[in-house]
């Protein structure tokens, strides 16, 4: 229709719509135009006329007086910088030198006015934003306030500067405040603003000689950045009677006013017109071409007028807003009309200013205590904007994932300390929940002050009145949230909005990940990356409710995972790099997609573009091209083509598929990686305010009862007590906005929900895509264990991390499936998936809810565990799993039901360090035995005893490195206390740390070995020469713990780091355990009645009794420890001393033990004194010869023998080569044959 000819339209037809848009003046204007003529001549007449009615020529007289309102000039630069900075749009600085200091192109005016600069904060640390003079010369040394006519203000470390002089002022800044720097020529002063709200005068005398002229100048620590306005935008806070350095553009605001009607009436039109029946209405036809080229004249003035800053700001944003009250409807017109109007290119940075500007008022909160209108409203507006097709599109594409980023909307700012005050008067803190000695805790409690008490009801109105107040505005973020996620706006060429969303979320994650986050460019701040985790986390699950399935029974689709266009870069898989996987599975891949084995690989990209940006299928390739669009700023016209193949590809349908659960599942791994990546990091950062506020509390109560029941140091204590609360209230009041906006139990239903879908997937994946199971990434398995440990006391004021989550019953009986049945998994092969697993077994073993739990996996999940354990692994691996088996004895073995070790009962112990340090000294709370795992246990060892008895042989073998280890160690690390220094050199470090290793190696291994013997003695005995390996071991450990008294006494007196787990009481019980296990049987109870008479009716020493007492390395004297009385120095070591950790029955054991060894002692002497010398062992002269060496014939006992062939095949006499052992007794019995293997070297 707009090519039909004009003539055909009528006079009146004009007339009319030009009435409704100009109004009776443009009606009148008109007339005076075409006189008396009917209809329009022509078409160039129509628009000359129409032009004329829009004051073309004025319009265009306006823009050439004011053009230096629409040059882009800088208002800083790289001239007047030292240091190393970043400039981006919008007056946008980042620091990336340790300190960078730059000074303004602009400057004041000598006038005697006040001229006033804003900042806004978008970090909170160290920096000076003030005032310098032309001859001023910074170095990296010295930024502003350092030099002669400089003035800076530190709101960080709260000091002005002047000449290097630093003094107290002002008040703590925060992100987002806005900093407002005024200099009076006149007064001679200078001041600064927080919020609008002086912070007080800093110089009153300025020095203005010569008439020196000042310019705005800042310095910036490495990785600040900030937003600065000299009045190119209207100031947020302006000071009375101050001007800007940039004079407003009055003239153009004046323009956009009155033309801004005439917009509003273009609305109205264009709303009738569409409203109207067209069918057959060739007048209809002639008002819209009308109108058409009425809004082609009045959007080329509009669009002219939104290239400067200031009339978007001032103007713009406040004509949308009063659309928006008007009607919603009225809104999304306009901006259609604004897209069909204005070229592409200009509407994405008409946009993406009127975006920052939103930005900007958003992060300025809590002007007024509990006000969020602002942010509400930046909300609304901003949700509306989106509303609109193209707007909502065109932003996910270009400006919510590039220079500006949509997590900020998403996020709510914490007030400052002094707001806080005012939103929470009145603080409660306790030390009920915290962790103490029962009778600590009583008689701190008995004299806690009762006042705080009272303040607990007002604490918690408070608490929660700001909880409603943020809930109201996290209920716009996720409504704005929604907006984006639009699923019903694709066409036939251009995919869905939330399609779109998927794509750049995917490339918002990989930019925010630890590889990238040293680019303040990229790099968005922890609690930022968390409010995005949390509100995109509970919109999926809203709209998964609503359009899919039950968001209980979710996982993530396995497709995912190995499609290279999600793949992250620097992310591992459980099963090996990505790129080899791929190679290794591609025909399964190909199979699993429904690809043609032959087909090339789908996200191959063909263009024409050179081979340097090609690679954009996968995240890693888009992310470096979008990362050099955005900071190649100088030559972005030559990136132009680049970024449009790349969009185009994110646009197009035919890059990846479409449908709802694909999208769905993106979006979710997408989540899954970013709560890995700075979520759960940052939750815990939180906690550590829960855990400071415990800490100050029991401090608190501690100086407060000491002063109540003490009359010394009274001032130094009243001192200590003001200065403590003073920070108690403070922490207690950040604790109070955490349990507002983090610790609420909506968060704490999303991270179960996140945790389930994990759970889910990594089940679903392990049970059904077989060798595909190896792409999963380790995140996942990462986030399991994270989750599960998180979640306990999440909501609570206090966090103890001692539990595995298990509230929720079925989740954590599903964790626990999922644990066993990938434990030692042959597809996982990435070592801190293994460690993961690991340790969430472990953690599972220390809690007796969670210990139920592990117990009711399925039968066949728990003994393919346990033979999984059982298997031969590498070293590190293997320690873990001997701290499972650790675990599982607990309870059952002798003196085992310690959580901590007796010398540690009372005492802090760092919670750092690697998971068997960790466990060994605190193994969780009081638990029963885990009899339905130890049966598994003795089923397997009973179902293969080969494998059984292979395991206990390298227990052993890392038994005998790990004692001798730790004694080889412990005597250096004597000399280091020997030393008396507060100084300890890195090599002694490392010592300490081994030994301490060493011995916990060595006790976990002996508590192992004693369970694996107490189920079956048979794989020691049955094997030759492991019973008396056992024994040599065992008589080494007690001889030399022994020898060590001295030793043990010196470490445990001092201090040394990495030593708190060294102490006799539990290697000595874990050693009496094994003994016990071993002799269990062979104890005869009524030895010690029997006396001298009697001894002939024992005709033989027991068979295992005999070859520990026939060692010559045994002493009974080793055991005294049994038998010795108790010792307040606990020096000699005497079991008696820990009559708490031993009950009646193991004091029986031992006692019975002792007297048993001892008679067999006695007897033994006597019947070795009746032996031929001749035919005793010429080794230990205590056995009778029992094997004969061949070829050579020498004799010695078995024993013997049995330890030295461990070392050596050379005979002890004539060091001859031995081909076999033999009975001496029967030379036919071959006891060892080694053929004709060569003799190693002795």
């Amino acid at each position: 229709m707009e090519n039909s000819n004009i003539e055909h339209i009528d006079v009146s037809t004009v007339v009319e719509e030009v009435t409704k848009i100009f109004g009776k003046d443009g009606k009148n204007k008109l007339k005076t135009l075409v006189r008396n003529e009917k209809v329009y001549p022509d078409k160039d007449k129509l628009k000359d006329d129409m032009e004329i009615l829009a004051d073309k020529l004025k319009f265009d007289e306006l823009l050439n007086v004011e053009k230096m309102y629409f040059e882009n000039v800088e208002s800083f630069n790289s001239s007047h910088l030292n240091g190393h900075m970043m400039f981006s749009e919008f007056g946008t600085i980042y620091s990336r030198s340790n300190l960078a200091t730059v000074k303004s192109i602009h400057s004041i005016q000598n006038d005697g006015g006040v001229y006033q600069y804003e900042v806004q904060l978008n970090s909170n640390g160290p920096m000076r934003i003030g005032w310098a003079t032309q001859m001023c010369a910074f170095t990296d040394e010295l930024g502003v306030g350092e030099t002669e006519n400089s003035y800076g203000f530190d709101g960080y470390r709260l000091e002005k500067w002047n000449m290097s002089n630093a003094c107290t002022y002002g008040r703590k800044w925060r992100v987002g405040n806005i900093i407002g720097c005024t200099i009076d020529l006149g007064k001679k002063s200078i001041e600064f603003f927080n919020n609008g709200e002086s912070l007080g005068v800093i110089v009153e005398e300025l020095i203005n000689k010569d008439n020196l002229t000042y310019f705005p100048a800042l310095t910036l620590s490495d990785e600040e950045n900030v937003v600065v306005n000299l009045g190119e935008r209207p100031f947020k806070f302006p000071i009375l009677n101050s001007k800007p350095l940039i004079t407003s553009p009055i003239a153009l605001i004046n323009y956009f006013r009155r033309l801004e009607k005439n917009i509003y009436f273009l609305i109205e039109s264009q709303i009738n017109l569409n409203k109207k029946n067209t069918k057959n209405n060739l007048k209809h036809y002639d008002k819209i071409r009308i109108n058409n080229i009425i809004k082609n004249i009045l959007f080329h003035q509009f669009e002219h007028l939104l290239k400067n800053q200031f009339i978007v700001d001032s103007c713009f944003i406040l004509f949308l807003r009063n659309l928006n009250k008007r009607s919603p409807e009225k809104l999304i017109v306009f901006l259609e009309l604004m897209w069909e109007n204005i070229p592409k290119y200009r509407m994405v940075s008409i946009m993406n200013y009127l975006i920052f500007c939103l930005l900007c008022d958003f992060k300025c909160t809590w002007r007024n205590r509990f006000d969020i209108s602002h942010q509400s409203e930046v909300l609304k507006l901003l949700t509306a904007i989106c509303r609109e097709t193209n707007t909502r599109k065109e932003a996910i594409v270009n400006i919510f994932f590039d220079k500006i980023k949509f997590a900020h909307f998403l996020h709510i700012i914490s007030p400052s300390d002094e707001m806080l005050e005012k939103m929470i008067p009145r603080v409660y803190w306790s030390i009920e929940n915290v962790e103490l000695s029962e009778d600590m805790q009583n008689k701190l409690i008995k004299n806690f002050p009762q006042d705080y008490k009272k303040s607990k009801s007002a604490y918690n109105e408070a608490s929660e009145k700001l909880q409603k107040l943020l809930n109201q505005l996290e209920k716009l973020q996720i409504i704005f949230l929604k907006t984006l996620l639009n699923d019903n706006d694709q066409t036939d060429t251009i995919v869905s909005s939330r399609v779109l969303f998927s794509r750049r979320f995917q490339s918002f994650t990989q930019e925010n990940m630890i590889y990238w986050r040293n680019d303040p460019m990229l790099k968005l701040p922890g609690p930022v990356l968390l409010s995005t985790f949390f509100r995109l986390s509970f919109l999926l699950r809203e709209l998964l409710s609503e359009e899919l399935v039950d968001v209980n029974d979710l996982k993530i689709h396995p497709n995912i995972f190995y499609l290279e266009n999600y793949n992250f870069f620097g992310i591992e898989r459980i099963g090996g790099t990505f790129s080899y996987l791929k190679n290794m599975y591609k025909e399964i891949i190909k199979s699993k997609l429904g690809l043609p084995s032959d087909s090339q690989n789908d996200d191959d990209i063909d263009t024409d573009i050179d081979d340097d940006v090609i690679e954009i299928n996968s995240a890693a390739g888009l992310i470096t091209i979008l990362t050099r669009i955005i900071r190649n700023t100088e030559d972005r016209n030559a990136n132009i083509h680049i970024a449009d193949a790349v969009m185009n590809r994110i646009l197009s349908f035919d890059h990846l598929p479409t449908d709802k659960i694909h999208v769905f599942s993106v979006l979710l791994n997408n989540i899954m990686c970013l709560y890995h990546v700075a979520s759960h990091r940052q939750l815990i950062e939180y906690v550590a305010f829960k855990e400071r506020l415990a800490e100050l509390s029991i401090d608190y109560a501690l100086v407060d009862y000491e002063l109540k029941t003490t009359n010394e140091n009274k001032d130094v204590l009243e001192h200590t007590l003001k200065d403590i609360e003073k920070k108690v209230c403070l922490s207690s009041r950040h604790i109070a906005w955490l349990k507002s906006l983090i610790f609420v139990a909506t968060n704490e239903q999303i991270l179960e929900w996140i945790l389930m879908i994990i759970s889910h997937t990594l089940k679903y994946c392990s049970d059904i895509e077989d060798e595909l199971f190896r792409f999963v990434p380790d995140f996942y398995i990462d986030n399991l264990l994270g989750l599960a440990v998180l979640l306990p006391d999440y909501t609570n004021i206090t966090q103890t991390f001692d539990d595995i989550i298990v509230g929720k019953k079925w989740l954590a009986t599903l964790i626990a499936e999922i644990l066993m049945k990938i434990f030692n998994d042959q597809r996982i092969i990435h070592p801190k998936s293994r460690e993961i697993i690991t340790q969430g077994i472990t953690l599972y073993l220390t809690h007796p809810k969670s210990i139920v739990l592990l117990q009711e996996v399925s039968e066949k999940s728990r003994l393919r565990a346990i033979k999984s354990i059982f298997k031969p692994m590498e070293r590190k691996i293997w320690i873990k799993t001997n701290l499972i088996l650790m675990l599982i004895w607990y309870g059952s073995g002798f003196a085992f039901r310690y959580t901590r070790p007796p010398h540690l009962k009372n005492k802090h112990v760092s919670t750092q360090g690697a998971l068997e340090e960790i466990v060994f000294s605190n193994m969780g709370t009081v638990r029963p035995p885990a009899t339905v795992l130890q049966n598994d246990i003795r089923k397997f060892i009973a179902y293969d005893k080969e494998t059984a008895s292979n395991f206990i042989n390298n227990s052993l073998n890392y038994l005998n490195w790990a004692f001798s280890e730790f004694i080889s160690l412990f005597q250096e690390i004597k000399d280091i206390n020997g030393n008396n220094s507060f100084i300890i050199s890195s090599e002694e470090v490392n010592k300490l740390k081994m030994c301490g290793k060493s011995f916990i190696y060595t006790v976990t291994l002996l508590r192992v070995i004693e369970m694996m013997i107490h189920f079956d003695r048979n794989i020691i005995i049955d094997q030759e020469g492991s019973l008396g390996r056992v024994f040599q071991l065992i008589c080494q450990i007690l001889n030399r713990i022994n020898a060590s008294s001295s030793t043990f006494s010196h470490i445990l007196a001092s201090s040394l780091p990495y030593m708190e787990c060294v102490h006799k009481f539990t290697i000595l019980v874990a050693t009496t355990g094994v003994l016990l296990s071993m002799l269990e049987g062979e104890i005869n109870k009524k030895v010690s009645e029997e006396n001298v008479e009697r001894q002939s009716k024992i005709s033989s020493i027991p068979e295992i009794t005999d070859v520990l007492i026939s060692d010559p390395n045994f002493n009974l004297s080793s055991l005294d420890f049994i038998i010795l009385s108790e010792n307040e120095n606990d020096e000699p070591f005497s079991l008696n001393f820990y009559k708490t950790y031993i009950n009646k029955e193991e004091f029986e054991k031992v006692g019975d033990m002792y007297q048993h060894l001892d008679w067999y002692m006695k007897r033994h002497k006597s019947m070795a004194s009746s032996i031929n010398e001749e035919d005793l062992c010429i080794i230990c002269y205590s056995n009778k010869n029992s094997v004969t060496l061949i070829p050579c014939r020498h004799q010695c006992c078995k024993l013997c023998i049995n330890h030295h062939i461990l070392y050596s095949r050379v005979c002890f006499y004539c060091k001859g080569r031995i081909e076999s052992v033999v009975d001496t007794n029967n030379l036919s019995t071959v006891i060892h044959d080694f053929g004709t293997e060569p003799p190693p070297l002795s």
